[in-house]
């Protein structure tokens, strides 16, 4: 079960091959798809300028605001604020200025979407680039964007930086208390150790002198000097806090104008586009439309539901398969014809298929009368009936072909002979059997035509007259090969099926329906008939090799010529 339902490879082959010319079609629109939205899409230009964003020069100022940021957390904001709708109007404004027409809201529609931020893997480089549909406007863009976001960056560093300027200004001096929460809540005091020190000492001098002030009065020794050493101790801290208040105001005087981004490359006005892109739309549409030929091809191999290899045959319709016949181009206008293929080449692969159904039918069992029939009419069953008569007459054996298609015969006009007296005849009692079996040019082989057409086909086969006379030719004859009319839509096939000790299913390739084929073999069964097995006929070997790879061996041992069926 799981290699039946396995993708056959060849089966892939055989599909590409049969619907080449499809796929190529598929391949060249897709090509020239392509090739027409690049000639009428317009041209976009990207302007690049490289930016160096130094993070560890804003160290003391976050210091000095509490906190400290990862270097990617800081870089992904950076990145963000780039892109940001503030700064879009901002550099809106400035173009716009310059250009002294339009509004900044023209610009900054979609200005998102235009920009990109790509940072240089393994350094603090960054890549800040505009895409337009005009060259000069993305160059100018992408500086400005450049120069509005050092700006802004360095005008957010001053403001930071002023107001922790004016937080602190009023420490000057020895203003700085215990309760004063701003100073105290800045980190480099927070996190001071010798001022942390300090503070723990001075309260374990407060918690004693409380412990003192409950048993003694305030004229205590004890109580006296504890009051001193708390003093003391007060004034350090608030000499310890003025000096961290000045080292910090010192810092960030000195940085109010150093900013941490700066311009490594500016954008210059771009003379390629970077859109479209010629080689990659190529690309996209000529692997689109082989996509799509071969979706094509798949959706068209579904959509046949016509009989046309070995597989359909034993799969679907559940019999085994004897063999192929190649078609012939030209067909056989008459006896001549054929027996000019099957003798004076002998290894040719008409001959060499028909020689393998014969192996086929042998190995069926033992088997004197045969039917040999189709589904509908026009599938080719009474030129394949000739060619196997003649092929079994030339092993020797003695061979009758009967042409029981009483309503269309054309075995008489394939031999050359008279309509009558035959098989009609004999069974309206007309003629003897001697008079209807004519001898023809090939050895071992002779043939009874349909004689006149009859009123009643149906009845005549229907008569005992019929089971008779297949019992008289089995008496003298190794093969008797009925060529019968098809199974739809008349019942004759099926009469004789009967009667027959095994029938031939014939399928014409890429023409027989599946269901019909298959209503057709059951409908053989019900009246008990043998089927030993089917035969796709008319296979275009050259046209249609991939279904049957190993059509080129015929050539190798058999000497046939390649084409010759394809003349």
């Amino acid at each position: 079960m799981i290699e039946e339902d396995e993708i056959d490879l060849r089966q892939i082959y055989a599909l590409a091959g049969k619907h080449k010319l499809l796929i190529f079609l598929f391949f060249v629109a897709g090509i020239a798809a392509a090739i027409i939205t690049t000639m009428i899409k317009t041209p976009v230009y990207r302007a690049s300028t490289m930016l160096l964003i130094e993070k560890k020069s804003g160290g003391g100022l976050q210091e000095a605001i509490g906190f400290e940021m990862t270097q990617s957390d800081y870089y992904q904001t950076q990145y963000s604020i780039i892109t940001s709708r503030s700064i879009a109007e901002k550099v809106a404004a400035a173009v716009n200025a310059r250009k002294k027409n339009g509004s900044a809201r023209d610009l900054t529609t979609g200005f998102m979407s235009n920009v990109s931020v790509e940072p240089v893997k393994s350094s603090r480089l960054v890549r800040i680039s505009y895409d337009s549909i005009y060259p000069a406007e993305a160059s100018e863009v992408a500086n400005t964007l450049a120069e509005v976001y050092i700006s802004e960056n360095l005008k957010s560093r001053l403001l930071l930086s002023h107001s922790i300027l004016d937080k602190i200004s009023l420490a000057k001096g020895a203003s700085v208390s215990e309760d004063d929460s701003d100073i105290n809540s800045l980190p480099q005091i927070l996190n001071n150790p010798l001022l942390q020190r300090l503070k723990g000492d001075l309260i374990s001098l407060q918690v004693k002198l409380a412990s003192l002030s409950t048993k003694y009065k305030d004229n205590y020794p004890e109580i006296i000097g504890l009051k001193k050493a708390v003093d003391f101790m007060e004034e350090k801290i608030r000499e310890e806090t003025l000096n961290i208040i000045s080292s910090i105001k010192s810092e960030l005087e000195g940085k109010l104008t150093v900013n941490n981004i700066r311009v490594i490359d500016t954008a210059e006005t771009p003379k390629k586009p970077i859109l479209p892109n010629k080689r990659k739309n190529l690309m996209l549409g000529s692997f689109s439309g082989l996509a799509l030929g071969i979706l094509a091809a798949f959706l068209l191999e579904f959509l046949d539901n016509s009989i046309k290899t070995k597989d359909d045959i034993e799969h679907y319709l559940s019999v085994p398969f004897l063999g192929y016949i190649p078609r012939v181009a030209d067909g056989f206008k008459n006896v001549i014809d054929l027996t000019k293929d099957l003798d004076s080449r002998q290894h040719s692969h008409f001959a060499e298929s028909l020689r393998n159904i014969r192996v086929s039918i042998n190995f069926a069992g033992e088997i004197r009368s045969l039917l040999v029939t189709s589904t509908m009419p026009g599938e080719g069953k009474t030129s394949f009936a000739v060619a196997l008569a003649h092929i079994l007459a030339h092993a020797e054996n003695s061979v009758v072909l009967i042409d029981t298609d009483l309503r269309k015969p054309k075995i008489q006009g394939i031999f050359d002979i008279d309509t009558s007296p035959g098989l009609s005849g004999y069974l309206s009692g007309q003629a003897g059997l001697e008079k209807i079996i004519h001898k023809t040019e090939i050895p071992n082989l002779a043939i009874i035509p349909a004689g006149v057409i009859p009123p009643n086909p149906s009845e005549l086969l229907e008569r005992d007259t019929f089971g008779k006379l297949l019992k008289k030719l089995r008496e003298q004859f190794r093969w008797v090969i009925f060529d019968s009319p098809p199974i739809f839509p008349v019942s004759d096939a099926v009469i004789i099926s009967k009667l027959t000790e095994g029938t031939v299913f014939l399928i014409n390739f890429g023409k027989t329906k599946k269901e019909p084929a298959k209503e057709g073999k059951e409908k053989l069964e019900k009246v008990g008939a043998k089927i030993i097995g089917a035969v796709i006929n008319n296979i275009d070997i050259e046209k249609h090799k991939y279904y049957y790879p190993y059509y080129s061996y015929y050539h190798y041992y058999g000497g046939g010529e390649k084409g010759e069926y394809s003349k």
